[in-house]
């Protein structure tokens, strides 16, 4: 015990920016617990979703949208979000979200309020879906 307090106090800067940086990452990952996002998923489990109707929401821009997309999924920006879009939907369906953790936070936050609450988040992306070879519809159909 007295090394470690000898470590830290001949060494207090660098322990000082380990504590911080521990700080951020348990911080970071209450914050995703904490947006509604109940869990990542892979692609199997985003097919088995989707094949008991669950809603794809693609965060993606439009051009990256165009390239390769889900089949029936709906290219939305999480800024650009209408609630227009979900009025005929049940909010007991789930919803799987294709883009990064970060850009994710804005969107699921509306969701949440107008009473969705199985949200998932499709982990690696599109990208993922692409290294599974599952089929990829191109050009921009909604």
């Amino acid at each position: 015990m007295q090394n470690v307090i000898n470590f830290f106090y001949h060494h207090t800067f660098i322990c000082l920016v380990w504590l911080i940086i521990l700080f951020i990452l348990i911080y970071i990952q209450y914050w995703f617990y904490t947006i509604g996002i109940t869990k990542e998923i892979n692609c199997y489990e985003a097919v088995m979703l989707i094949n008991n109707n669950s809603i794809i929401i693609d965060l993606r821009s439009n051009i990256e949208y165009c390239n390769g997309h889900i089949i029936n999924s709906i290219n939305i920006s999480s800024y650009d979000f209408k609630q227009a879009v979900f009025t005929n939907i049940n909010n007991n369906q789930s919803v799987i979200i294709i883009t990064n953790k970060f850009f994710s936070r804005n969107l699921v936050d509306k969701l949440n309020k107008i009473g969705f609450k199985k949200i998932y988040l499709l982990k690696s992306g599109i990208s993922a879906w692409n290294e599974c070879g599952l089929p990829l519809i191109k050009g921009n159909i909604f």
